[in-house]
């Protein structure tokens, strides 16, 4: 018993972040009109997922909320994983408190969600507006915790 116990452990400390199963996507998708806040993460380097400690210690952008609450009910899924350049980290909150790591590509109007296959975009007008949505929130100066 002992023996189990340990190699429980083990498992553990070898995958720190669990076995997660992954989302579905309609677990995002039906929490989209509850979101609170959309916050871009500047780290300084080119990974997709970063741990919260990475992510509390960068620079933040804020999305416009008003402007994207306009559009967010345009959001599709595709089972398909879009290939970006790159891109920026942001976490999303919902009311419940819930946060989803997402990862907002630039260029395109498409991003994924941590823990969840294929991508998030939006298509026509409402991608126009979503890349201005993201530059414009981008160029604003930025915010951060540490600046008190």
């Amino acid at each position: 018993m002992r023996f189990l116990w340990l190699s429980f452990l083990g498992l553990l400390l070898f995958f720190p972040q669990g076995c997660r199963k992954p989302l579905a996507p309609s677990e995002f998708l039906n929490r989209v009109n509850q979101i609170d806040s959309v916050t871009i993460c500047d780290v300084k380097d080119n990974k997709i997922w970063h741990s919260s400690e990475e992510l509390r210690n960068a620079d933040h952008h804020e999305i416009d909320m008003d402007r994207l609450r306009e559009i967010l009910g345009d959001l599709k899924y595709d089972p398909a994983t879009y290939v970006s350049k790159g891109g920026y980290p942001a976490v999303v909150r919902v009311k419940d408190g819930t946060s989803f790591q997402v990862h907002l590509a630039i260029g395109f109007s498409f991003f994924w969600v941590k823990d969840v296959e294929g991508s998030f975009f939006f298509e026509g007008e409402s991608a126009d507006i979503w890349e201005e949505i993201y530059m414009e929130a981008l160029n604003n100066e930025h915010k951060s915790d540490r600046d008190g």
